[in-house]
């Protein structure tokens, strides 16, 4: 192998490295987003009255998507509630069948609440 050829394979190998911890810090970015969402959901159950600040604050999501949460939750529909949430909240970010089922169970949980 010439120098050059040694030298566009070790480019290639470190991009190929970069991409990989690039995709690692992604999946880590969207996993802790992914528990700031259920942890809104939550607090939101346990603490109806906290403002959007509040909440935004407590669960380190930002203060619009916390007020736009709020005001699918007050509608006290599950259904469009749950639609936000995947739509607008869990967009890009895959679940699992038990995710599903937790997200669920806390969209009719807050509905009632908010009903």
């Amino acid at each position: 192998m010439s120098t050059l050829e040694q030298i566009l394979e070790r480019g290639r190998k470190e991009g190929r490295k970069e991409g990989r911890e690039e995709g690692r810090e992604e999946g880590l970015d969207k996993g802790m987003y992914k528990n700031s969402v259920f942890n809104l959901l939550k607090t939101a159950i346990r603490f109806p009255a906290w403002t959007a600040a509040e909440l935004s604050e407590f669960t380190e999501l930002d203060l619009s998507t916390v007020a736009r949460f709020l005001e699918a939750a007050d509608l006290g529909e599950k259904d469009l509630l749950l639609e936000h949430i995947r739509e607008e909240l869990l967009a890009s970010i895959p679940l699992t069948s038990e995710e599903e089922k937790k997200l669920a169970r806390l969209t009719e949980e807050l509905a009632r609440k908010k009903g």
